[in-house]
């Protein structure tokens, strides 16, 4: 599901203490029991670097860390360093906490309860799964498991919950309600009575529910109408039962029932009986999620081995000589497809383009800009041969074509020998990931720079330049290496990039030990977005 640009809330619906929390797009929420997470959970349960929920490309995901005891969305365990895709109204467990997406502002107006807690006319009984012993029973039971096992969707699976509930109980009414706060607050997902009445809940049955315990509320009827507040009583409501709905372990919803006036008396067993259902409709909700899980994960691997593909085609050797250049590079995929760009492009009179970016966003729409940017960058140095030109061309282009807000950071350099140096002519559009490292150290490359391409479709670019001697090189990077987040969710950033290269004595060196360094930095191999290294020297 989508949320382009908008928030999402947690709500938290059960744990230790609150913790609901918000995430926004731009920035990463951390979780876990470290004092430094941004959703600090102080449990055992819960690892210091547990998981981290990101938007990315339209979308919000849920990544688990490999923490101890897992994070699980929906009842199923996520894969561990495997982006699973959020949708509204999902459940996400993180040790004793679940936690109900929502949209900021969106919250749903629920049936309504009321608090019968101070009536001296009922009492709520707590009540065990008993045997079915009747053959009606267990054929009705049957029945419901067939048509649950039927249902395409939630709907379907509560009203054929209900129907079977409502038969095999003698209950008059009954209802699915979605547990919607760490409180009494429900939403109600179907309902079915036969009368026009009023249907409102007991906040004390609610209640027993969400510990995980069914409970039955009685009435006596020989007393009267009891007390005048606004009362079970009041409403003539003679049985009521309330029997939770498990998914993954947590409470999810309920199956509530009542009946009242001279309707008839609600069968003995029908506390076990309904407990049964409520735990078939329970496992069918489970393997909905599941399903629908599954669905969304297959959608995403699809649309990542698209973007990959599209990226990897692309891509010049990962090390070599190429006219006055000797290079050495990696482009590694990070868990979201970031539209990372790296091309060299054989040039008349002996000189080479380099080129280097990173294309806002991510997922499967930025890989795609990516490639049509490249090409269409590609055609123009050839048939221009200069960076300012060429730049300025494609942004007009990406300009025109991409969505609104879609941009791309590019650098741009054009090489050739003069002499014992190697001469470049280049075009930093909003990048500004450039090294010069020289024997001993490692600076970053001072430039007047220019705004990232896709912003102003008249923006004119001019190249700079800059000399390297035969001792020197140019190591141009991506944000997924400087943005790389550690266990405590600090960031990579420059200074560990130019400390980790500082003392290499060669292009492949410079590669391998920048990857080693973030790598070592994050805990892992598993890089959060692209990231992209090349370092270039003049050729022996």
């Amino acid at each position: 599901m989508k949320h382009e640009g908008h928030a999402i809330e947690f709500e938290c619906l059960s744990g230790p203490h609150p913790a609901s929390f918000t995430a926004a797009p731009g920035k990463t929420v951390q979780i876990g029991r470290a004092a430094t997470s941004d959703v600090c959970l102080t449990h055992e349960a819960v690892s210091r670097r547990h998981a981290m929920v990101v938007h990315r490309g339209g979308a919000w995901f849920v990544v688990d860390h490999g923490s101890r005891l897992g994070t699980f969305l929906n009842g199923v365990k996520v894969e561990k360093d495997h982006p699973a895709t959020i949708a509204l109204g999902d459940l996400l467990r993180i040790g004793p906490w679940t936690f109900r997406a929502k949209a900021v502002g969106g919250a749903t107006v629920g049936p309504q309860t009321i608090d019968d807690t101070q009536s001296t006319q009922q009492r709520v009984e707590r009540v065990g799964i008993v045997a079915q012993r009747a053959d009606r029973r267990l054929r009705l039971l049957t029945d419901c498991l067939g048509k649950l096992a039927s249902a395409g969707d939630e709907k379907s699976l509560a009203r054929a919950a209900i129907e079977s509930a409502l038969e095999g109980s003698g209950f008059a009414r009954g209802a699915i309600l979605r547990r919607m706060g760490g409180g009494e607050e429900v939403e109600l997902v179907d309902s079915i009575r036969k009368d026009s009445g009023e249907f409102v809940f007991s906040r004390s049955l609610v209640r027993r529910a969400a510990t995980g315990e069914t409970g039955v509320l009685t009435v006596d009827r020989a007393m009267g109408t009891g007390p005048t507040q606004h009362s079970i009583a009041d409403l003539r409501i003679h049985s009521a039962l309330c029997a939770p709905v498990f998914l993954g372990g947590s409470v999810e919803s309920y199956l509530y029932l009542d009946a009242r006036g001279q309707e008839q008396a609600v069968h003995a067993e029908a506390a076990g009986y309904c407990e049964a259902v409520a735990r078939a409709y329970g496992l069918a909700v489970s393997s909905l999620k599941r399903m629908e899980l599954q669905a969304r994960h297959a959608t995403l691997e699809r649309d990542l081995k698209a973007a990959h593909e599209a990226q990897r085609v692309m891509l010049p050797s990962p090390e070599g000589t190429v006219g006055p250049i000797q290079y050495a590079s990696q482009v590694r995929p990070g868990l979201f497809v970031a539209g990372d760009m790296f091309d060299m492009v054989p040039l008349p009179e002996g000189k080479l383009a380099v080129c280097v970016g990173d294309v806002s966003g991510h997922g499967v729409g930025s890989a795609m800009l990516m490639a049509l940017a490249q090409s269409y960058l590609h055609a123009q140095l050839v048939g221009r041969g200069e960076a300012g030109a060429a730049v300025t061309e494609v942004n007009a282009f990406v300009a025109e074509r991409s969505a609104a807000g879609r941009f791309a950071s590019l650098w741009v350099g054009i090489f050739w020998r003069e002499g014992g140096k190697l001469m470049v002519d280049f075009v930093d559009a909003g990048h500004g990931h450039c090294l010069l490292k020289r024997p001993g150290s490692a600076s970053r490359v001072e430039s007047e720079g220019e705004i990232p391409i896709g912003i102003d479709a008249e923006r004119k670019y001019r190249s700079e330049r800059l000399e390297l001697g035969p001792l020197d090189r140019l190591v141009l990077y991506s944000d997924g290496i400087i943005e790389q987040r550690g266990p405590e969710g600090d960031e990579f950033q420059k200074q560990r990039l130019i400390e980790a290269i500082a003392a290499s004595a060669s292009p492949e060196e410079d590669v391998r030990l920048a990857f080693a360094a973030v790598e070592a930095h994050c805990g892992g191999s598993h890089l959060d977005d692209d990231a992209t290294v090349v370092s270039l020297k003049l050729a022996d």
